[in-house]
């Protein structure tokens, strides 16, 4: 279970007990000034039993949460409806856990197009190109066409071929469940090109015609840096939205997506 609560008693959400649990366990967070706290990971009794910066990549919040569940095995059961998934949904799983090598061993002996696409996935997460090609090459099914096309775009990506990238993106159907992802890179693309105010409209365009995913999120977060100067210093939760989701800011570590830009 996951919650949040805000250190500032008359914000809106404002934690009277919370905040008195950070003081005792956190007491560097509980000044009316404090840079922005980790994510903690709590036992039911309170215990800490580990942190990770609020910014970090999913990637590394994963890679935390393993090693946090690998040191407190009670924690680390699957739950009844985990235990009874079976083929491409126990594939998908073990995925999300990163336990790649389980998940490929598990797709070894399948030969559907669902298959070769995750073993196309883990091949793209392991940077390895050439089997994302000779796995993407036997797919037949015109509905895993735009998952595929994101795939591929993450050698430009990675490449640092931002041209190539945005005109791998461009008009990507707004109707794929990969519009978000698709749209934020393209900004990215843009972004890196020094066509900065290009890179904006898309992400603005994108936050304000979409729901709210892990893609519009972040593309909120390159909207409020690019172009900027210099970030805040501080930020007050008692203040208005600055955000194009009305956030009061993203204090604490640069957008990694923008560094390095060309």
């Amino acid at each position: 279970m996951s919650f949040h609560f805000d250190l500032f008693g008359g914000a809106y959400l404002g934690d009277a007990e919370a905040k008195k649990w950070v003081s005792k366990h956190l007491p560097e967070f509980a000044g009316n000034m404090v840079a922005t706290p980790p994510i903690v990971f709590v036992t039911p009794e309170g215990e800490i039993v580990g942190k990770v910066s609020n910014y970090a990549a999913t990637e590394g919040m994963l890679s935390k949460m393993h090693e946090i569940l690998n040191a407190n095995p009670e924690f680390n059961r699957l739950s009844d409806a985990e235990k009874k998934l079976t083929g491409i949904e126990k594939a998908q799983m073990l995925i999300d856990f990163q336990q790649y090598e389980q998940a490929a061993k598990l797709l070894s002996g399948e030969s559907s197009d669902a298959a070769r696409y995750l073993l196309g996935h883990l091949a793209r997460l392991n940077k390895d190109w050439d089997t994302l090609e000779q796995q993407f090459a036997k797919i037949t099914n015109p509905k895993l066409r735009d998952d595929m096309r994101m795939e591929r775009a993450y050698l430009q990506w990675g490449a640092k071929d931002y041209s190539g990238l945005a005109k791998a993106l461009m008009d990507f159907p707004s109707d794929s469940s990969r519009f978000s992802e698709a749209r934020y890179f393209e900004g990215l693309a843009f972004y890196h090109q020094g066509k900065i105010d290009e890179a904006k409209k898309i992400w603005r365009d994108l936050i304000k015609s979409s729901k709210e995913d892990r893609w519009v999120y972040r593309a909120d977060w390159a909207y409020a840096e690019a172009g900027q100067k210099s970030q805040r210093s501080y930020f007050s939760t008692a203040g208005g939205g600055r955000s194009l989701l009305g956030r009061i800011g993203y204090m604490g570590a640069q957008h990694p997506d923008l560094q390095g830009k060309d």
